[in-house]
């Protein structure tokens, strides 16, 4: 036994104690803890096999979140560059030289149709952005929710085995 069991066996929560005291102070009890008897019963590499398992599902998820931030970055700036690019055709087609006609229903109606199309494409963007967080988010729960309920039949096994 090492030191520090040592003094915890020899030394209660508020202090040194007598052998007719136990750890809690009470007079005329000699029922003491065995740790080692306890240790010896723990499923330690099972314990430890649960814990790796358990660090490697919250790597999983921090990859996936990773993943999703990377995807999410990649599809606003192509939206973005997308966006731009016709802002900037849109305002060349709508300058008007000086002393020129103003557009006719021709040119409104092309001009009409690319606003139409840069909202519907804005609106798809949208749409995919939110599918992809959704699908992350998804899979994160679910690898979570798969390792609690095998965490609890492992502890569920453990107390079986200990029990025996």
């Amino acid at each position: 036994m090492d030191i520090f069991m040592e003094k915890a066996h020899t030394e209660g929560p508020t202090g040194p104690h007598t052998s007719s005291q136990d750890t809690q102070g009470h007079k005329g009890s000699s029922t003491s803890f065995d740790w080692g008897q306890f240790t010896k019963n723990l499923p330690l590499e099972a314990m430890l096999a649960s814990h790796r398992r358990n660090v490697d599902t919250m790597r999983q998820a921090q990859q996936t979140a990773s993943e999703l931030l990377r995807d999410l970055m990649q599809l606003n700036s192509q939206h973005a560059r997308q966006t731009f690019d016709e802002a900037c055709h849109f305002a060349r087609s709508a300058a008007v030289p000086s002393g020129a006609s103003p557009m006719g229903s021709r040119e409104m109606g092309a001009l009409n149709d690319t606003v139409r199309n840069a909202f519907e494409r804005s609106i798809a963007h949208n749409k995919e952005v939110t599918d992809l967080f959704s699908r992350s988010t998804s899979k994160v729960f679910n690898a979570y929710k798969d390792r609690f309920e095998d965490g609890v039949k492992e502890v569920q096994s453990m107390g079986q085995s200990m029990r025996v």
